[in-house]
């Protein structure tokens, strides 16, 4: 018997549940989800002329980024017959389809198809998400209509180095790993013995902060090795299970992590991916 089963057996109006831990396209969670911007992938990953399977929020797209360094996220599939976009060739900014050898722009839009009445390719388009870079991650607004401002987050004030840790792959949803990890306290205890977060034994001053683009956790210790402050910035956990950590006056980043400064080229407009299309 489930609760709400339960509360209405005893008389009770039932709870409203609402699942928050799939984030499928059409569950509440991930049209929610959507409704921003998502990391989806250190940007030092994606090297230019390359091309990438990505799956967000239970949905499976290509990424690919373009000989000027400009990176994009498109749907998964050719419209033509089905074929995995991340196996193709990277062309310029224009990716082509390993299968029949259907070219597109990072718009979406095809430009040649070599086997078809050359008139024919400009009624073709597939989808294309807006994609941009900030603080070392590539990000994608996978959701309907305008994305929301870009950034999300604001630039940090304070001097130091960012890193960008390498995502593990947690066979659980997003929302499992976010409870966890905004748990300072229990890495006292659990990770006593070892593991990702070794020799951090102190319980820590923790302190949190709502702002107008999402919540900000801080957790400061005491203990030699971790006299950083630790940030966790909620979409980065979120969508890929990344955490971003701010160490002042860092010059060399943590073992086994890649690190980015604040560059430019993460604030200026990218020539494609700007606005979302449909497919046509």
């Amino acid at each position: 018997m489930s609760v709400a089963e339960d509360w209405t057996a005893r008389g009770r109006a039932p709870r409203l549940e609402i699942d928050l831990a799939r984030t499928g396209p059409e569950t509440p969670g991930g049209r929610f989800m959507r409704r921003f911007w998502m990391p989806v992938m250190r940007a030092a990953d994606l090297p230019p002329g390359q091309a990438k399977p990505i799956r967000v929020m239970s949905e499976d797209f290509a990424l690919y980024r373009g000989e000027s360094g400009v990176a994009q996220v498109i749907d998964y599939r050719c419209p033509h017959r089905g074929a995995q976009m991340h196996l193709g060739w990277v062309e310029g900014d224009d990716i082509r389809c390993v299968y029949h050898g259907w070219k597109f722009n990072c718009d979406g839009q095809c430009l040649e198809q070599p086997a078809e009445e050359a008139s024919f390719a400009r009624k073709v388009q597939m989808r294309s998400y807006p994609t941009r870079e900030y603080m070392g991650l590539v990000f994608a607004y996978l959701g309907e209509g305008a994305p929301p401002a870009f950034p999300p987050y604001p630039m940090p004030q304070a001097q130091g180095l960012i890193e960008n840790q390498a995502p593990p792959v947690v066979p659980c949803n997003y929302l499992q790993c976010f409870e966890n990890s905004m748990d300072e306290v229990h890495v006292a205890f659990v990770h006593k013995v070892g593991g990702s977060h070794s020799g951090i034994y102190d319980l820590p001053e923790i302190a949190a902060e709502e702002t107008a683009w999402g919540m900000i956790r801080y957790g400061r210790r005491g203990n030699p090795g971790d006299q950083g402050e630790r940030i966790s910035l909620q979409t980065c956990r979120t969508a890929r299970g990344s955490s971003c950590r701010r160490w002042p006056g860092s010059t060399a980043p943590a073992a086994g992590a890649s690190s980015t400064s604040p560059s430019p080229r993460s604030t200026t407009k990218p020539t494609c991916g700007s606005s979302p299309t449909s497919s046509g």
